[in-house]
């Protein structure tokens, strides 16, 4: 048995480890192997081919195939190429002899190929129940380091579980590439093996000598042996597990955090609904994704505009260039403007885009305009903006930070409302001898204040002269209805005729009460109103 599988098997018996109970007890034909003092690999298969990093050449397309001893620098010769590293089989953290890569050896194999300036990306190919818990955080911490400077790209072709799916977590995106990728199974586990049977068989008794201060020494294994799991649960599983946790939630802030921490693996889609994983890809697409997204990582920059300037288009065209698509002139695209002039002097106008043919500026972005009608990078304040037009346009800044239309008020139905009737000769009047009175000079001594008394008393005196117009109007009518035509006066249903003596007027003359009866009734307003003072 070679060393590898000695540690194998110590990792194995004596270890905590994040898998699948399923694809454990997998693996129990080769430790019984191990345990009977066999080797439980064939030296003599060689590298599994699955184990091999992929090299893709970014200008001819090229796969070169390396061995974790091969010198990766040397290995990639093209421009934009893509890694991909393997993460096959069980997690473990130190080589095996033609088994699974240690993660030792597979992280120091992610660094290198970040740190040449050939590689554009790497891809981690997962194929993997779970492993050793020692093994996790040597790739994590890896993963978590390249990606700041390259992309780092999970992508699932089967399994991706325990230690896998934490491992995969760190990366920049995680996919499936099947429908049927089994994808989760976040939780720890130990295996514990009793030898003691076994030994006795062979003949052989262990006795276990603690010196008189280790009462707690390896304590919890004892008690796991004799069937009490409670205080390994509490003591390194749980921990271990919430550790676990923390990891994969603090690296995917979207997972569904009341399903997927229990230990439950996801089918497919189902793996992206919970947010185990950020969509469906293959190799291909990724491999272009990464190829293209690297040279052009400078454009991103652009996308968040909605408007590009002119001198952002010369900016890209440059970035375009740069990468081989040389020639490539840009043309913005410019819909149709509505212009909306402001009445102030102080505000420019307004600028909308619409696409063309559309004439309804709400809910339309909007900048403040140049002298030349042009759209500036400039926001509309937030409020109201009255228009030449006779409208006033309502804008606010939403939450993108850009502003838009919100509401645009017609001036026409407002002018309908307040549209004048013609004047009469007798308001024409009133008209001019108010101009009169205002063009007379007024003092400019300030007004003495009134008191509260004199405020109420001339509030009376308004009421009282407004009254009394109103009386001396229903009288004039009652008049009107009174006297006829040709001087002839109806009163009581009795009509009286002759001419009105001269030095006599008409209501002399009849002796019509109604003037008298009105002002009766103005007086005894007035009465009423002089008891208030």
């Amino acid at each position: 048995m070679k060393q590898s599988e000695i540690y194998l098997l110590r990792s194995i018996t004596s270890s905590g480890w994040f898998m699948r109970a399923q694809d454990a007890a997998a693996y129990l034909p080769s430790i019984l192997k191990m345990l009977q003092g066999e080797s439980a690999f064939d030296v003599s298969e060689g590298h599994d081919p699955r184990s091999l990093v992929k090299i893709i050449g970014g200008v001819t397309g090229s796969v070169v195939e390396i061995d974790g001893h091969t010198d990766m620098d040397e290995a990639i010769q093209e421009s934009n190429s893509v890694v991909v590293i393997p993460m096959i089989d069980a997690i473990v953290k130190y080589d095996m002899m033609c088994g699974p890569v240690g993660m030792i050896t597979r992280a120091a194999q992610l660094r290198e190929a970040c740190s040449s300036a050939n590689v554009e990306g790497v891809i981690l190919l997962f194929d993997t129940p779970g492993g050793e818990v020692s093994a996790i955080e040597i790739m994590e911490r890896a993963i978590l380091e390249c990606r700041v400077d390259k992309p780092i790209i999970g992508l699932i072709q089967g399994l991706c579980c325990s230690a896998g799916m934490w491992i995969g977590s760190a990366c920049d995106e995680l996919y499936i590439s099947q429908e049927t990728d089994i994808v989760g199974s976040i939780g720890s586990m130990i295996t514990l093996a009793n030898y003691e049977k076994r030994l006795k068989a062979e003949g052989i008794e262990m006795h276990e000598i603690y010196a008189d201060d280790s009462t707690d020494k390896n304590k919890d294994y004892r008690e796991a042996l004799r069937g009490n799991y409670n205080p390994i649960k509490q003591n390194l599983l749980n921990p271990l597990n919430d550790i676990f946790k923390a990891a994969v939630t603090r690296n995917r802030p979207g997972l569904n955090k009341a399903t997927t921490l229990t230990g439950r693996t996801y089918i497919g889609s189902n793996a992206i609904k919970q947010g185990l994983v950020d969509g469906k890809s293959n190799m291909e697409t990724l491999i272009q994704e990464i190829m293209f997204g690297s040279k052009f990582k400078a454009l991103e920059s652009f996308a968040k505009k909605k408007v590009l300037t002119a001198k952002d288009i010369s900016a890209v065209e440059k970035i375009l260039t740069k990468n081989g698509l040389k020639g490539l002139k840009l043309s913005a695209h410019k819909p149709e403007a509505l212009l909306m002039e402001t009445t102030s002097e102080e505000e420019a106008s307004i600028y909308v885009y619409a696409e063309e043919g559309d004439t309804d500026p709400v809910g339309k972005r909007c900048v403040y305009a140049d002298d030349a009608g042009e759209p500036t990078e400039d926001n509309v304040q937030d409020g109201e903006h009255a228009c030449s037009d006779g409208s006033t346009v309502v804008t606010s800044t939403h939450d993108d930070g850009m502003s838009y239309v919100d509401e645009v008020v017609s001036g026409e139905a407002e002018s309908e409302e307040n549209e004048e009737t013609p004047e009469t000769p007798a308001q024409s009047k009133l008209k001019a001898n108010a101009k009169k009175q205002l063009a007379r000079p007024t003092s400019t001594k300030k007004p003495a204040k009134l008191s509260a008394e004199s405020k109420a008393l001339v509030a009376v005196m308004k009421e009282m002269i407004e009254e009394s117009n109103a009386t001396m109007a229903e009288a004039m009518e009652e008049l009107r209805a009174e006297i006829g035509s040709d001087g002839e006066v109806v009163r009581d249903a009795n009509v009286i005729t002759g001419s009105v003596p001269k030095g006599k007027s008409q209501f002399e003359k009849t002796g019509i009460s109604a003037t008298a009866r009105r002002q009766e009734q103005i007086n005894a307003a007035r009465a009423e109103r002089r008891k208030k003072f």
